[in-house]
C-alpha cells in the first residue's frame, strides 16, 4: 500500500543465534499468534518505486506512522478511521 516499505527488502529470520532476541524469543512464546515483527526504518532515506534514495522528511514519517496504524487496523480487521463514508 505504500512504497515506504518492501517486503523483498525484509527478513524473515529463524536462525537459532537469535532465539535471545525479543522478536525471536516472543515468536516462540505466542504459540497462538506467530506474528512478530521489527520495524526499522533509515534515518536517511528510503528507495523509491524508480529506484532512487528519497530523503525522509517530517511528513514522510508521519505517513510513515499512519501506515503502521493502518497495518493493525487491517489485521484486527476495525472500521477504517480514515474511510469516508
Amino acid at each position: 500500500k505504500t512504497n515506504l516499505f518492501s517486503y523483498s527488502s525484509s527478513k524473515v529470520c529463524k536462525d537459532v543465534n537469535k532465539l535471545g532476541s525479543g522478536r525471536r524469543a516472543l515468536g516462540e512464546l505466542l504459540q497462538i499468534a506467530r506474528c512478530c515483527y521489527t520495524l526499522e526504518a533509515s534515518f536517511f532515506c528510503y528507495t523509491g518505486s524508480n529506484g532512487k534514495t528519497v530523503p525522509f522528511t517530517e511528513e514522510t514519517y508521519l505517513e510513515l506512522g499512519k501506515y503502521v496504524g493502518m497495518t493493525f487496523v487491517d489485521y484486527y480487521k476495525l472500521p477504517n478511521p480514515l474511510k469516508k463514508e
